[in-house]
């Protein structure tokens, strides 16, 4: 005959965690909930997510500027651009003024070629645009490529060959001598009349060009630096 013992374990002590109630966002709690567990139950038994490795803390939290951060790097960026802003304005001032003096140029040579073409005189003068020689100002406001009627010497709306408008960029132009106000040239290519230099200046910059035309009606620029006087 075979005996059993039957043993009676009582009943552990049940202890209550208060946990808190993590939120979603970080560094926020909600109300704290209860969670029960047996005595000596670890912290990952009771299921408490502060014990959790992957909770938020505060050491993860991402930070942002520090107010000295931010106006040491507004004083570098005042700086650069003080030093960046001048340079880059004088740099789109020449390249303003080199188009222009392109377009000048431009314009002589075709007034040369098209007055060896037809076989008479043809015009470069200053204008306003409209349709007229301006005697006064520079060249700076414009000026006309025309082919003149017979017996005359002014323009008008169907002899003129090119226009062009008001220089643009703070850009001026003058000429001397002989070029003052108009610049013409022979039949034959020639501008004996018209011997003479124009100069382009810019404003921000101590660079000028020089276009001059010599007697037998050839054109060429000079680059020189302008003086103080």
């Amino acid at each position: 005959m075979r005996l059993t013992r039957t043993l009676q374990i009582p009943n552990a002590p049940v202890s209550t965690r208060v946990c808190p109630r993590y939120s979603p966002f970080v560094g926020e709690t909600s109300a704290p909930v209860s969670v029960a567990g047996t005595q000596g139950a670890s912290s990952a038994d009771t299921g408490c997510m502060g014990d959790h490795p992957h909770t938020v803390t505060n050491h993860q939290r991402a930070r942002g500027f520090t107010l000295l951060e931010l106006l040491v790097t507004i004083a570098v960026a005042a700086i650069l651009l003080a030093i960046a802003i001048p340079s880059y304005r004088s740099v789109v001032q020449r390249n303003a003024m080199a188009a222009t003096v392109n377009d000048l140029v431009g314009d002589l040579n075709y007034a040369r070629s098209q007055a060896v073409t037809r076989g008479q005189r043809v015009y470069v003068c200053k204008s306003s645009g409209n349709s007229a020689c301006n005697a006064g100002g520079d060249w700076s406001q414009g000026w006309l490529v025309y082919v003149p009627d017979p017996d005359s010497t002014t323009p008008t709306r169907a002899n003129t060959l090119r226009v062009r408008g008001a220089l643009e960029g703070q850009i001026t132009i003058s000429g001397n001598n002989n070029v003052d106000s108009v610049a013409f040239f022979d039949p034959n290519g020639f501008a004996m009349g018209s011997i003479g230099t124009f100069t382009a200046n810019a404003d921000s910059t101590a660079q000028q060009t020089e276009i001059v035309i010599s007697g037998t009606g050839r054109i060429r620029t000079e680059k020189t630096v302008e003086t103080s006087s």
